[in-house]
């Protein structure tokens, strides 16, 4: 029995949101993906001797930036 280890996707987010007038509300918002992972490739399967058969490559940190207008 061969074992892989664990991983874990941690996702961050923050918004801030104003009035701008009485019609228009404005928010900004960043959110970071895979907050605390590099790039690299795991192992899904493996051969009888212990080696990867089949592997899946695991996506390091993104982020972005939203505006949002709302009327």
């Amino acid at each position: 029995v061969y074992k892989n280890e664990a991983y874990h996707n941690v996702g961050l987010s923050l918004r801030y949101a104003r009035k701008l007038t009485d019609k228009v509300n404005w928010s900004i918002q960043a959110n970071i993906t895979n907050a605390f992972q590099g790039d690299k490739v795991q192992a899904i399967t493996t051969q009888p001797d212990g080696s990867m058969a089949t592997g899946m490559i695991r996506e390091g940190m993104s982020w972005a930036i939203t505006n949002s207008f709302d009327f």
